[in-house]
């Protein structure tokens, strides 16, 4: 099943496999405070909704935790957002080696205008909520990082954050804002030599005068060029006619 936060995502994907012949949906726990524990109360209720049953797989086993396995960073803060524990992940993804980052805060690492953001989500995390937002983080090397952070204050007071790079995301999604900026361009020009024909086709057509006609493509093509102005010279001979 896949991982989401969404009710309604988890409703859909049981109910899909339940139409599918699906019987039993296994899902995996590492404890009270991870990701998945998060998840899964609604993911009960999505499963039992489309009469599956639920079969959870409980982590950790021996030698391996949460913070050790997970592919994200994994941070931990106490209220006052001071770094208490972090995972392999979270230094490779800052450049710090864990004991650099053990004591610095929340507000160390991410752009001064965000800081009122920060304390405003605090108090809504205070108040039992999840909160899944894109943020900024500054790397030890002075590079702002786009991340995507699962935020939730524990039972225990503890300020626990999963945080994903997701530079490759905005780098796919500004190369494809530009492939459509490139396409509604080409619509656009289209569109105009569209209307540049259909305002030259009446004359063309209808027996219209020659110097009529003549203006009214220079007019067109001055407008799909945006010129200040164009012009059109005609040459001939007695033998070939030739326009320029």
């Amino acid at each position: 099943l896949y991982s989401s936060l969404d009710p309604a995502v988890l409703a859909r994907q049981a109910g899909q496999m339940a139409a599918a012949g699906v019987d039993t949906v296994v899902t995996s726990w590492w404890g009270q405070g991870a990701y998945e524990d998060w998840m899964l109360p609604d993911l009960i209720k999505a499963v039992s909704g489309a009469g599956l049953h639920l079969a959870v797989h409980l982590e950790p086993y021996k030698g391996r935790t949460v913070a050790a396995v997970a592919s994200d960073g994994v941070f931990l803060a106490d209220l006052d957002g001071r770094y208490t524990d972090v995972n392999a992940a979270a230094c490779r993804m800052l450049g710090y080696a864990r004991d650099e980052l053990i004591g610095k805060t929340i507000v160390d690492l991410i752009p001064p205008d965000q800081v009122e953001r920060l304390w405003r989500e605090r108090q809504e995390l205070l108040q039992g909520r999840i909160h899944v937002e894109e943020w900024t983080l500054r790397r030890k090397d002075g590079v702002r990082l786009p991340v995507e952070v699962s935020a939730k204050i524990l039972s225990d007071g503890r300020w626990q954050a999963f945080v994903r790079d997701i530079s490759e995301r905005k780098r796919a999604q500004a190369v494809r804002e530009r492939l459509l900026e490139r396409e509604r361009e080409h619509r656009r020009r289209l569109q105009a030599i569209r209307q540049a024909a259909l305002a030259i086709s009446p004359l063309a057509t209808s027996g219209g005068k020659t110097d009529d006609v003549l203006r009214s493509i220079v007019e067109q093509a001055r407008r799909l060029t945006s010129a200040d102005f164009a012009g059109l010279g005609i040459e001939t001979d007695r033998e070939t006619p030739s326009a320029r």
